[in-house]
């Protein structure tokens, strides 16, 4: 394996760069340039470092801001976790991971690099099951429950981000079911967004509306 292919953690001082770089008003395409660096150069500590806790909520925010149309993307101050904007208006928006009971990614993906690293081979961990597809709507509810709690002022928009071993809107009744938990807290926040993998459900007061990317068309 050669040299340019070693997965390694940020150093401090490529953390500070990172984040003023980050935290400045920038283009969609610029913003998901710099995420793609991070990839390339740290491979799995991206999502198992701490200190690249704002590449993972900058992989969010990108998500959310190609989603919904977004101009210009920039991290916040926690809070807010991002923000984005539309040219006439920009929105706050903070981030809650909605994580099954004993799920940590940063040992996992700790774990892959180091395998990596080793030249060893690399089995993706794959969890999931009825267990884990029944837990999620309490888990979800625990989140919410959680991010209400701290009363924003003004209030953000709440992502939340579901790392469930599924795909919810797959199933109607769930996807109900998870859109009635998240009608609850909009007395908390203007909005709530269910993100899951390149798709959003985004529940509002007039209802909800689902937010996916544009399939190109068949040939």
């Amino acid at each position: 394996m050669s040299d340019e292919l070693i997965m390694r953690r940020f150093t401090k001082a490529q953390l500070a760069e990172l984040n003023g770089r980050m935290r400045a008003w920038t283009t969609l395409q610029d913003f998901a340039q710099m995420i793609e660096e991070v990839r390339a150069a740290a491979g799995f500590y991206a999502v198992s470092q701490g200190g690249l806790k704002i590449w993972r909520e900058a992989w969010v925010a990108i998500s959310c801001g190609q989603l919904s149309h977004a101009l210009r993307v920039k991290l916040g101050n926690d809070p807010p976790d991002f923000e984005l904007d539309y040219g006439d208006h920009q929105r706050q928006f903070e981030i809650v991971d909605v994580m099954p009971a004993g799920r940590k990614l940063g040992q996992t993906y700790d774990h892959y690099a180091e395998r990596w690293n080793n030249h060893a081979s690399i089995t993706l961990e794959r969890v999931g099951g009825e267990a884990e597809h029944n837990a999620l709507p309490n888990d979800l509810e625990s989140q919410l429950q959680a991010k209400a709690s701290k009363a924003y002022n003004p209030p953000p928009i709440l992502v939340a981000d579901i790392h469930h071993e599924l795909f919810p809107w797959t199933d109607f009744s769930v996807e109900q079911r998870l859109a009635r938990i998240a009608t609850q807290y909009l007395g908390h926040f203007p909005e709530v967004w269910l993100r899951k993998g390149a798709h959003i459900l985004r529940i509002t007061p007039h209802g909800a509306t689902r937010l996916a990317p544009i399939e190109p068309p068949e040939d």
